[in-house]
């Protein structure tokens, strides 16, 4: 007869939100009743990274090509949720994540689109600019 799981999608879902809190994995990993080791490959398998603010990153290249990365990488840190909608979208197009987003702000800037996707303007200190 097999065991029960311990780490059921459920409490995988849970985990970003408590490294994020400041939760160590060992901590994590005695609060399920397993070993570090279990948690550290139930994470690598569902994606999870087991470093605060490691998880919720995106690192955008200048350029999608490698041999064409002229420009500067630029590391940006966004909400778990956002990412996730990101992947999605990024997935119905068969597209990594990063590759998608370097394509919606590459839209964005090439057609001026700043003030429509923010729905507000700024002056030239990023303070709204009351209409």
């Amino acid at each position: 007869m097999s065991r029960p799981k311990k780490i059921t999608a459920a409490v995988l879902k849970q985990i970003p939100t408590l490294i994020e809190r400041g939760v160590g994995p060992d901590e994590i990993a005695a609060r399920l009743g397993c070993t570090g080791g279990t948690l550290r490959v139930a994470c690598s398998k569902a994606k999870i990274s087991l470093r605060k603010g490691r998880g919720n990153k995106l690192r955008l290249l200048s350029d999608t090509a490698p041999e064409r990365n002229r420009g500067a990488d630029i590391p940006i840190a966004l909400p778990g949720a956002m990412i996730g909608g990101l992947q999605r979208e990024a997935g119905k197009r068969g597209l990594a994540v990063a590759t998608f987003v370097s394509m919606l702000l590459k839209v964005i800037d090439q057609d001026n689109l700043y003030d429509a996707v923010l729905d507000e303007r700024e002056d030239h200190r990023g303070r709204p600019i009351v209409s």
